[in-house]
């Protein structure tokens, strides 16, 4: 009775947004316009974005920013559904796109740019709000930037990083942020009913899994990190690799290490070029959402499934935007969306 209780209207309203997302039949079609207008016009007459860009006073540069805006406000109808410990596990999901605006104040900082610079496509949403905007738009340099975090979780997590090798101290940075997320999504999970852990642990776990495949390779292969420190660094909690692996994983050889992985469930992430590991990744999880779909009943990975879906989908939207307006051709390589293109192109 619990399950209906907690998660009833939620799950109505999630599996109806579901509903609204860009079928197959449309993405076939819209990879074949021509021009960002013709995008823009496809989206706004045909697809569930037509409300937001009813407006004609925007460019076309302002498209993206209209989408993830949207997808906030989205986020939020969610969040009212639920109480207490579910709505902190919405929070410390959600938390990732905070952590996304960071990580872009960080790079800008770091290169010495003006953090004013495209200050108004900042996403954010005052419900999921940590950071004091304010304070970091009268930031100058990143030491001051990292001061304007004062008093949030994320000051220590970058502090001890503030006097590393300029080579190195963005990637510390964002490792550091990324293993603070995924321990708070773990905590978040851990609060809430049993009935609702399973399934959440076990999609948290594969996203560890990857995200520490990616750690070791790209540690080893771009900045020369060593094993012990490697390991030190891996995150706890993976659905198959649990710390003796992950030690065992370190402590390989570069090539050893990526034969190890292509031979094993996760061989997705190096069957592709190393700039398109993430997507490869994506795409796995993407599939997997899809297989959780029919067999999650009422729980709070319904709403979990639209969050990671709609997110995909925007970015891949984005993607084909970014492939018109450049004239690159490949575009179905570049998503992480895929499907049979057939004959039949949609409407």
């Amino acid at each position: 009775m619990y399950r209906v209780r907690i998660h009833g209207a939620a799950n109505a309203k999630a599996r109806s947004m579901l509903g609204d997302l860009i079928t197959d039949e449309q993405y076939k079609k819209i990879i074949t316009l021509k021009t960002p207008e013709e995008f823009v016009d496809y989206l706004q007459k045909k697809t569930h974005y037509s409300d937001i860009l009813k407006n004609e006073n925007y460019e076309v540069e302002d498209v993206e920013f209209l989408m993830k805006t949207h997808f906030v406000k989205l986020l939020e109808k969610l969040y009212y559904f639920y109480y207490d410990e579910y709505r902190n596990f919405i929070k410390a999901l959600l938390l990732r796109y905070e952590l996304d605006n960071i990580k872009i104040f960080l790079r800008i900082f770091i290169r010495g740019e003006s953090v004013q610079h495209g200050k108004e496509h900042y996403i954010y949403s005052d419900l999921f709000k940590n950071i004091s905007y304010e304070k970091i738009m009268g930031a100058e340099n990143l030491s001051e930037f990292i001061e304007s975090l004062k008093g949030t979780v994320y000051y220590p997590e970058l502090k001890k990083y503030e006097e590393e090798e300029s080579e190195k101290i963005l990637f510390y940075m964002e490792m550091s942020l990324d293993r603070m997320y995924f321990k708070n999504l773990s905590e978040s999970i851990l609060k809430l009913r049993k009935g609702d852990q399973k399934q959440a642990y076990e999609l948290l776990g594969i996203n560890i899994d990857f995200f520490n495949i990616q750690w070791i390779y790209r540690g080893r292969k771009y900045f020369g990190i060593s094993s012990e420190e490697l390991f030190n660094l891996t995150l706890e909690y993976g659905h198959r690799f649990g710390l003796k692996k992950l030690k065992e994983l370190c402590y390989m050889e570069l090539e050893e290490y990526k034969k190890y992985i292509l031979n094993g469930p996760y061989s997705v992430i190096f069957e592709d070029e190393d700039y398109l590991m993430e997507r490869s990744y994506e795409r796995y999880l993407y599939k997997l959402l899809d297989k959780y779909m029919k067999k999650t009943g009422l729980s709070i990975m319904l709403p979990t499934i639209y969050i990671f879906k709609l997110e995909y989908e925007i970015r891949d939207l984005s993607t084909i935007l970014e492939c018109i307006k450049y004239k690159y051709k490949d575009v179905e390589h570049m998503l992480i969306r895929t499907f049979e293109r057939g004959e039949n192109i949609g409407n």
